[in-house]
């Protein structure tokens, strides 16, 4: 994350209380919740309001993220903002193009029934079975299936796979080319797991609205056990 106290915001923010002006930076969006820096003191009961593209959108403290410290400076706090409009989609409103162009990120969260992921290897017969430990826009972390089994591929290694995601209720399963970002083995639940974080580099154009419908259903909390989002990123 780049900071500095003379940046311009893409888009002004102010406290609703005072209608004083917040100096910040935009690092996050998703459907519902803008991440920013700022090194202003927030609490959880903060209310407050960003004009963008003509309209105002409302917003209230969600999360007190753990502070960051860029390039040795000053602490920067960071913070994620949820918009009280439930109508509202604030990554197309504020994000309509790449996001990267803007370096913005996307939360990752986690999803309840795990998705099951079928990856073919390069050079290996047989499918690799994963499960989804959180998702993203960009991304998955996912984990395999026995715990037994470490992926060695290294990163940027690119191979298709198949997401098993009918039972979120979507009407297909999405088969994206993923490339992988990093892997690494934790110990958990009495078993040692490879976790793989990928990244999905191509699919069709329904396949990603396919997707995008699934993470804007997560996002807004329609399925099960998405209380809170994933701090990590890929």
């Amino acid at each position: 994350m780049e900071w500095t106290r003379t940046d311009e915001a893409p888009y002004p923010l102010r406290w609703i209380a005072t209608n004083a002006p917040l100096n910040y930076q935009l690092y996050e969006v998703s459907a519902c919740t803008v991440g920013i820096l700022t090194s202003e003191n927030l609490s959880s009961h903060d209310y407050l309001v960003m004009e963008a593209e003509g309209r105002r959108i409302p917003l209230r403290v969600a999360e007190i993220l753990p502070p960051v410290r860029p390039d040795q400076g000053p602490m920067i706090k960071r913070y994620r903002l949820s918009c009280l409009d439930c109508l509202m989609e604030l990554d197309r409103l504020l994000a309509p193009d790449a996001s990267s162009e803007r370096r913005l990120q996307f939360p990752r969260c986690p999803v309840n029934p795990r998705i099951y992921v079928e990856a073919r290897w390069p050079g290996r017969e047989h499918l690799e079975m994963l499960e989804s430990v959180d998702i993203s826009r960009s991304g998955l972390l996912l984990r395999s299936v026995q715990g037994s089994n470490y992926v060695s591929m290294p990163n940027d290694t690119a191979f298709p796979l198949r997401l098993d995601v009918a039972r979120l209720w979507l009407p297909e399963s999405v088969q994206p080319l993923a490339r992988i970002v990093r892997t690494y083995q934790a110990y958990e639940e009495f078993k040692t797991f490879s976790y793989i974080a990928v990244q999905l580099i191509d699919w069709s154009s329904r396949e990603a609205d396919t997707w995008n419908r699934l993470l804007r259903r997560i996002e807004r909390g329609f399925l099960p056990g998405l209380a809170h989002s994933v701090e990590s990123k890929l």
